[in-house]
């Protein structure tokens, strides 16, 4: 059982105490054990609406208080009321945020919030097959690679983390009672899987050779121990008094996609696993395809506006001459493994004869790009074997070869490339075409499809760009569009975000693509069941609040039909994402919703997570209100948008953003966006262009246009 200090307070040693310190003046009721403590006070009084009157704050032990903190982790704390006083102690000023903002909430419902949080181990009693974990040995076989050892290191050192236990690890045989590891011969465990069974000696890990058995350990601890999101998102151990995973307890598990890389460089995530070296994560896995020969000058162009001739010979040994250089510098590098030989970033092909006649008989582009990658790695392989070749379907080459296919070690990232956003991947519910291009999801498809029809190493490169304030969400697809991927053979996912400001819900939708990626067959009534559990963690108690905005949000997005997500650096949607007049029409329900969550956050993250939402939802609908209300000269309704457009661009600034100059995707390339200082001047200066949008018909003569600067 857990020690619970707390417990031995009592209201004579209160009573001294608060006698103790008698010099603080009566008119204080809070009681400061820790200077530190006071600013704790200050948001209970403005939460509250009143000054508490018996309670006692403070940071860390207090021999004053009786309170020792010794065993509880950082955002660990205590609440306790003995009488009519009421001790709240964080073993750091994290674990009296969490503590004070929970005595806030149940004060305001009338319930108790006695509680112990975070103190000793987070499972006090962990057994396997019946018998306590201290009683096993690890054991992994001599001369395992650096991935294995890494594995044992894991699961010793998060097993000591969880319960006290210091396990010891043994090179050799297994001797029961044993936590054992072995490489499995089973082929469709590939590079990353694993399978574990329980009995009554104890537990068999048989894993994949590469990174098996690092997979192994993690998916053991979050599947059998409430370990949440271990390997991608924020993890959490979830306490409990006692575990016992039992003899018959089986579970073999490879991910869908042996690459994925969900890029977002403002939207990170702490895990409490570490991150394997180069080494001990056997090197890793192929990554995809980015404009290489572009970023390479391989073809020793410096006009990238226009692709190279993919059919020149004298260009084809420039190039050969210059990947042959390229890779002779780094060949014997067990990290290098790949080379990257896509495209340029533009989609102005060659047509010479020789190009136009191969356009015709492989349909498209792709064909001259297959057939140099293919002659490029063909010779490449004589001197240099083993080496693969990565190209894009990109721009220009999205549709699949007739004739041509590419070869074992040349793998193709195909990107949707101002596909629709809005829908299911799939093409089964797109209506029209989006603007930008003129396709559907549908042509997408087919061409995907084609694609993984030809070749085996077909990576996808999907968009969620970021859009600053102008937010969007995808989750509604999720589900669907990964496993349709996985249903088509996708070997390797890029998911391009770049969120800046993080102010749509990118967070759940990435922390559920990693938990799919592990559990692609999981039943829709798993996933919601797993995005319920994965907002109540980043949002609060008051997680539901926000799933029902998301819900409307997502609602109105749905009303105008197929859209796509790029135009980042607009203050507007570059095409309408969303019904203005739905959003107008319930924006004074959303505000109520994001409030009511916001002061139920438990924590200052999950409050700040509720605040990058609530931003980017008052200024839609500010953008979707403004024009009704200034058409029918409803000044107090200006006086309202007004606010919340302050509000929205002080909750910008508090996050160290600045709203005059946001960086956006591609922000190292210098794109930025601009936001006006208020209502006003957005509305006549920002959102002008689209006023049709948003009224149905075009701006008066004698609107109050101003001019921008920018």
């Amino acid at each position: 059982m857990k020690k619970l200090i707390s417990l031995t307070l009592s209201a004579v040693m209160l009573a001294a105490s608060l006698t103790a310190c008698s010099s603080i003046p009566e008119e204080k009721a809070v009681v400061y054990a820790s200077s530190d403590a006071k600013a704790y006070g200050d948001w209970l009084e403005n939460k509250l609406g009143y000054v508490p009157e018996g309670v006692i704050l403070g940071v860390g032990s207090s021999s004053e208080y009786g309170v020792d903190m010794t065993d509880f982790e950082n955002d660990g704390y205590i609440i306790r009321t003995v009488g009519d006083n009421t001790v709240i102690f964080g073993k750091t000023a994290d674990g009296l945020d969490m503590a004070v903002r929970k005595y806030a909430n149940n004060a305001k419902n009338g319930v108790s919030a006695d509680a112990v949080y975070h103190e000793g181990y987070r499972i006090e009693r962990l057994t396997i097959a019946g018998r306590d974990i201290s009683e096993y040995t690890v054991y992994y076989p001599a001369g395992s690679n650096e991935n294995v050892k890494f594995a044992v290191s894991e699961l010793v050192r998060l097993v000591k983390q969880a319960t006290g236990v210091t396990l010891t690890a043994i090179e050799g045989e297994p001797e029961a009672p044993a936590i054992s590891f072995t490489v499995s011969d089973d082929e469709s465990l590939k590079n990353d899987g694993y399978s574990y069974t329980v009995t009554d000696d104890g537990i068999m890990i048989e894993h994949a050779e590469k990174r098996g058995a690092m997979n192994a350990v993690w998916r053991l601890l979050q599947n059998e121990c409430g370990w949440d999101c271990l390997i991608y998102g924020d993890s959490f151990l979830n306490e409990a008094e006692h575990i016992d995973i039992p003899a018959g307890t089986e579970r073999s598990e490879t991910p869908a996609f042996e690459y994925v890389n969900l890029y977002n460089p403002f939207n990170s995530f702490k895990s409490d696993r570490r991150s394997p070296t180069a080494v001990q994560n056997s090197y890793g896995t192929v990554s995809h395809a980015c404009h290489g020969l572009q970023n390479n000058r391989f073809f020793e162009d410096t006009d990238f506006y226009n692709q190279p001739c993919f059919t020149d010979e004298e260009k084809y040994e420039i190039c050969r001459d210059n990947v042959e250089k390229y890779v002779a510098a780094r060949y014997g590098d067990p990290n290098f493994k790949e080379v990257d030989i896509a495209q340029y970033d533009s989609n102005n092909y060659c047509f010479c004869d020789n190009c136009f006649e191969m356009f015709l008989a492989e349909g498209g582009n792709a064909g001259a790009v297959v057939y140099f990658a293919n002659r490029l790695q063909e010779e490449m392989e004589e001197k240099y074997p083993g080496i693969i070749y990565k190209i894009f379907a990109y721009a220009g080459t999205n549709v699949p070869p007739k004739n041509a296919i590419p070869n074992d070690l040349v793998y193709v990232t195909f990107c949707f490339d101002m596909n629709c956003s809005n829908h299911k991947v799939d093409g089964t519910e797109c209506t029209t075409k989006v603007q930008a291009n003129g396709r559907t999801n549908a042509d997408y498809a087919e061409w995907l499809e084609g694609w993984c029809a030809i070749t085996p190493n077909v990576y996808i490169w999907p968009y969620t760009l970021g859009t600053a304030l102008q937010a969007y969400t995808v989750l509604d697809n999720t589900y669907d569009d990964y496993r349709y991927f996985a249903k088509n053979g996708v070997r390797g996912i890029m998911l391009e975000t770049e969120d800046y400001g993080n102010f749509s819900v990118r967070r759940i939708e990435h922390q559920l693509i990693g938990e799919l990626n592990w559990n692609i067959n999981m039943t829709r009534e798993e996933f919601d069941a797993l995005r319920d559990r994965l907002l109540r963690k980043e949002y609060g108690d008051g997680w539901e609040y926000v799933k029902e905005y998301i819900d409307q949000w997502s609602l109105s997005q749905d009303l105008v039909g197929c859209w796509q997500c790029w135009g980042w650096n607009q203050h507007g949607p570059w095409e309408k994402r969303y019904d203005t007049g739905f959003f107008r029409e319930r924006f004074d329900n959303f505000v109520e919703l994001l409030e009511a969550a916001e002061s139920m956050a438990g924590s200052k993250a999950q409050e700040n997570a509720v605040l990058r939402l609530t931003a980017s939802m008052l200024y839609m609908g500010c953008y979707s209100s403004y024009y009704t209300a200034w058409l029918d000269g409803d000044t107090e309704r200006i006086a309202v948008l007004s606010e919340r457009y302050d509000r929205s661009m002080e909750i910008v600034r508090s996050f160290g953003i600045d709203p005059t100059n946001m960086p956006t995707i591609g922000s190292g390339q210098g794109y930025s966006i601009s936001y006006a200082p208020t209502l006003e001047e957005a509305a006549w200066s920002d959102w002008t262009k689209w006023y049709d949008d948003i009224i149905g018909y075009p701006l008066p003569d004698d609107a109050p246009v101003l001019p921008k600067d920018n």
